[in-house]
């Protein structure tokens, strides 16, 4: 049997959910809420990459959640977050949020700039965890690298990659990979990818590592690495 191909996913081919009275604007890497491919379930427990554009003032009210991980990096702005675990605080770029929902948690979201637009990426994974809900951030270093998000709750591992022109990075070999680009252009496994597109490797290990350059002074990706 041939081994199976990485998949490159462009941003605009996304899924887009507008609200202009509100200052809403959402674009969906896979199915959600009103919009539905069985094409675009899920990518191992990864079941949403949501990327969320805020006009100032704009956001979500308290709403709930169960049984998920939750975690948030933002791309422009200020995020102003509160939840039922007790936490409240803003959240600027530099800091990836986790917050597991446990059995259920709520939690708002909302622009803390009354004059600036908010633009950060929220993802959700089913999780393995179904006991108290808890929160935590990791600060990711403004240096180039692969930097280690916060340990989730699945069989999943989050990374933040940071590159330069002098600087590739060698990200591990595993079950499957997905790298969401945040900034700039990068070419990973011969393949150029720029701010919004996703590559997605769902090819077993093989045991070597995969080389990402960048074509800008510098990019920024999401990696997940699903063991």
């Amino acid at each position: 049997m041939p081994e199976p191909t990485a998949v490159i996913r462009r941003a605009e081919d996304r899924f887009c959910t507008r609200n202009k009275s509100e200052g809403k604007e959402t674009w969906h890497s896979f199915s959600f809420g009103n919009h539905y491919d069985p094409e675009r379930i899920s990518f191992g427990p990864i079941m949403a990459i949501n990327e969320e554009r805020l006009a100032a003032g704009a956001g979500y009210e308290p709403h709930l959640h169960r049984e998920v991980d939750i975690l948030t990096w933002v791309l422009q702005g200020s995020l102003a977050h509160k939840d039922s675990t007790g936490f409240g605080g803003n959240i600027g770029p530099g800091t990836l949020q986790h917050l597991n929902a446990g059995q259920g948690v709520t939690h708002s979201e909302v622009n803390a700039s009354d004059s600036e637009p908010l633009v950060f990426v929220q993802m959700m994974l089913r999780a393995d965890y179904e006991n108290e809900p808890h929160y935590g951030q990791v600060e990711i270093p403004n240096e180039p690298g692969l930097h280690a998000g916060p340990r989730v709750d699945a069989d999943a591992n989050i990374y933040i990659v940071r590159l330069t022109l002098e600087m590739p990075i060698h990200i591990p070999a595993a079950r499957s990979h997905l790298l969401h680009v945040t900034a700039g252009s990068l070419e990973i496994d011969g393949s150029m990818l720029h701010a919004g597109d996703e590559w997605h490797n769902a090819r077993a290990a093989t045991g070597q590592s995969i080389c990402v350059t960048t074509a800008d002074e510098n990019a920024e990706a999401i990696l997940w690495v699903v063991n």
